[in-house]
């Protein structure tokens, strides 16, 4: 009987247990062990001593082909199929979520663009089998139809030949085609690389080419070997490639720069002549040598298809794989763009390599003199190089990770569209699809998120298990703060859900307004969700705990609870929703570079942007979603104190058009809240045709708008209303401002209605009607005596009164 010495890995709890199952299967038919693993038949053998030596055997072969982490969990298993068993049991469960979840990736898969066929196939054959391990059957056509339907756009041609120039499908058909052009891709890839190295060959290899060459017509005028003279050495009877001077020479190059990159001979790599080491490895080099144009870095791509297509022999007779193809974007001295194409990717090179062969190929001249080259097409000059170190180097720079910094650019869009969302909620809201076509990648250091949500201490929140909307309330006043806003406020009240999670903010001018808030608030969302508030958590502030609040409490069958004196983690998650709601205020503040006077603006985008950011506490949903039942589109964010320009009717000859800042999200109307900064124009408008620059920031670039006095603080806002449209006030109120700047439709003026300035009276005025009011007094005083009372012109009064 053969040895039981497993040849495969273990069985480590992480690599694919149908697999291994499948190889132990076949181990167990070696070892002819095969019977311990089914109870009928090892039921039907009659030796007794037979089957025990068999069961010892088989068990004892799994245990050999289980890891540490597997073995401990079957170790209380004494036999081979009880092992087995619980291994199908713990790892094939055919459980109906594990049956939906297999089904959703087979159906959801698509082939990354630049993956090999291969590796895209051997992952959808491994959901096959895993899906026929838990008892799925997928007919053998659908099978096919659902990887023709996972290939990128660049198969669809070999898609559409085989959908509808076929009767049927089978996957046999399917595999061989795609294997065939992934056979012809890769022949492609070799074949552009060893044409090239031909190139580079032609016409030097030995002495019975030149003889070949001697005796064709068109070569009727070449020399022999014994003519040639060397570029090198000066001597004849040989050339540069054969100089053995040559090898000295390039051992002293290597010592004096660095590793030297040297052609070498063979039809399945490319060859690289001699390339010194200088100082910037971020410089490309225009090198006659190279066969064809070869960068080291991945990032510097802006386009790259991975595949292996030959190798790259260099001095040391060291060998590098090409890993793929792509373009690069270079930028000029002279601030043009150009891209370069056909570059390998070389991850073992030293150097970025520009292949003067190449474009040579493609009709560009080259023209060199005086240390400078010049790659030419036509008149047009395409790319410059200057002389460095006896070598060409490209002026210009590479427009770093072209692709990796839209993407980068695209995050940092997004974080400060979002309020300065962290990186954790960014990244569930990417997964969620919430951005459409965009995607986020790891976000950069932002300084305004360190300026504004550094923190000494956490907040440790109470857990309440609430089941419905409204359920449980936690409500905390803000304030009062230093600066007042636009519309004379200096708290702000918020009231957070806590099943949903959903915050509302109400800027006060006063404490004694929040009762008359919260049951504004009550109101409309009792109305709104058909539901009604039950518990109730506050601090013991007097606008808390006021009579007539109490008084409504009980009611409204509300139960009150309080946090101990001195206590305000009692009251943590009304506490942290504060103290989140100021971090993305100073951030925005600070990105927008706008005055203070504007953080009642920012405290309601704030609250805007939070009930739209997915939250870890409701398994990172959004609080909006969870409240309405659907999710939040985000198409109209916009960044915070970003440049705008709203659509004004003027005369024909007038701009049309008021550059202002974004300041926000109006309640109860589509559009949105700008603060225009035109000489002479500063007021509030509103306005739904807004053409905004997200990348400029007004206030900060040309120092701010101008600390606005007391007496300035009144704010016109314009309400705009061009086209006739069904404006729906967008999901429900969240903010109220109980403000001139944001409270609500009839407190608007229009431009026309707007009041006139009270002239006020020169000061001197003021002294002359003092003056004369003291004249008057003078004149009439009071007697002082009988004798003057009786004499004076009032005698009868002063008769009377005594």
């Amino acid at each position: 009987m053969s040895s039981a010495k497993c040849e495969f890995d273990k069985f480590s709890g992480e690599n694919d247990f149908t697999l291994w199952r499948i190889k132990m299967k076949a181990l167990m038919v070696h070892q002819g062990i095969a019977a311990a693993l089914d109870a009928t038949a090892l039921s039907t053998i009659e030796d007794d001593g037979a089957r025990a030596e068999m069961q010892s055997k088989a068990h004892s072969v799994l245990i050999l082909s289980l890891g540490d982490e597997v073995l401990r969990e079957v170790s209380d298993e004494s036999t081979a199929l009880a092992i087995w068993e619980k291994l199908e049991q713990i790892y094939m469960k055919k459980s109906l979520a594990n049956r939906l979840y297999l089904k959703k990736k087979l159906y959801t898969l698509q082939m990354e663009s630049g993956k090999e066929i291969r590796k895209h196939m051997d992952e959808y054959n491994k959901i096959l089998l895993d899906l026929n391990a838990v008892g799925v059957k997928i007919d053998e056509e659908d099978q096919a139809i659902i990887l023709l339907s996972s290939l990128p756009k660049s198969y669809e041609h070999i898609v559409d030949t085989m959908l509808y120039g076929k009767e049927t499908l089978t996957m046999t058909e399917v595999k061989s085609v795609l294997n065939s052009k992934e056979i012809q891709k890769k022949s492609e890839f070799k074949n552009e690389g060893n044409s090239e190295v031909l190139f580079t060959q032609r016409g030097r290899s030995d002495k019975k080419e030149f003889a070949k060459r001697n005796n064709s017509k068109n070569r009727s005028k070449s020399k022999g070997p014994s003519q040639r003279k060397c570029w090198h050495c000066k001597k004849e009877g040989h050339i540069r490639k054969f100089c053995p001077d040559r090898k000295k020479y390039n051992s002293d190059r290597k010592s004096e720069f660095g590793d030297a990159s040297v052609a070498s001979e063979g039809y399945d790599s490319a060859d690289v002549l001699t390339v010194s080491e200088c100082k910037g490895r971020e410089d490309w080099v225009l090198d006659s040598g190279a066969t064809f144009h070869m960068c080291p870095s991945k990032d510097l791509f802006e386009e790259l298809t991975e595949a292996e297509g030959g190798k790259v022999v260099l001095g040391n007779d060291g060998v590098c794989t090409i890993k793929g193809t792509g373009s690069i974007r270079f930028k000029l001295s002279s601030g043009e763009e150009r891209l370069l194409t056909s570059v390998c990717y070389v991850p073992d090179l030293r150097r970025n390599l520009i292949s003067v062969g190449m474009l040579d190929d493609l009709g560009y001249d080259i023209k060199a003199s005086q240390g400078r080259i010049k790659i030419l097409k036509g008149s047009l000059v395409m790319l410059k190089g200057i002389k460095k170190n006896e070598i060409y180097i490209l002026e210009g720079k590479v427009i770093v990770g072209y692709a990796s910094v839209a993407v980068n650019d695209m995050t940092r869009l997004w974080h400060s569209r979002l309020g300065h969302i962290s990186e954790r909620g960014l990244n569930e809201m990417n997964k969620q699809g919430l951005f459409g076509k965009d995607t986020t990648k790891k976000l950069e250091f932002c300084e305004n998120c360190v300026l504004g949500k550094s923190k000494r201490v956490k907040f440790e929140s109470a857990v309440h298990n609430t089941n419905e909307v409204l359920e449980y309330i936690h409500s905390d006043l803000w304030g009062p703060s230093r600066v007042e806003t636009l519309g004379g406020a200096r708290y702000f009240l918020s009231i957070i859900d806590d099943c949903s999670r959903k915050v509302w903010i109400y800027l006060l001018k006063t404490k004694d307004e929040v009762f008359k808030t919260f049951k504004t608030w009550k109101t409309l969302v009792e109305l709104q969700s058909g539901k009604k508030v039950k518990k109730l958590r506050t601090d013991n502030g007097l606008e808390f705990v006021s009579n007539e609040f109490n008084t409504f409490c009980r009611e409204h069958g509300i139960a009150r609870h309080k946090t101990v004196r001195l206590t305000p983690q009692q009251n943590g998650l009304a506490e942290r929703m504060n103290r989140t709601l100021l971090e993305r205020v100073r951030c925005m503040l600070l990105g927008a570079g706008v005055a203070k006077q504007f953080w009642g603006e920012a405290v309601t985008t704030a609250c805007y942007l939070i009930n739209r950011s997915p939250s870890s506490a409701i398994k990172f949903k959004c609080p909006q979603e969870i409240w309405s039942g659907t999710k939040p589109d985000l198409k109209n964010l916009r960044v915070f104190g970003c440049a705008a320009y709203a659509h004004i009717k003027q005369d024909k000859l007038q701009a049309r058009a008021l550059k202002c800042i974004f300041l926000g999200y109006p309640t109860g109307v589509k559009g949105y809240r700008l603060w225009c900064i035109e000489p002479n124009e500063r007021r509030m408008v509103i306005s739904r045709d807004v053409t905004f620059n997200e990348l400029e920031m007004p206030l900060k670039m040309n120092q701010p708008l101008n600390s606005l006095s007391k007496g300035d603080s009144k704010v016109e806002v314009e309400l705009r209303q061009e086209e006739k449209i069904n404006q729906q006030p967008e999901d429900e109120e969240e903010t109220e401002n109980q403000n001139s700047d944001q409270s609500s439709d009839n407190d608007y003026q229009l431009v026309r209605d707007r009041e006139k300035r009270t002239v006020k009276p020169t000061q001197r005025y003021g002294y002359a009607d003092l003056i004369a009011y003291a004249l008057s007094a003078e004149c009439t005083s009071e007697p002082d005596t009988f004798e003057e009372a009786i004499h004076c012109k009032e005698r009868d009064k002063w008769l009377k009164a005594m």
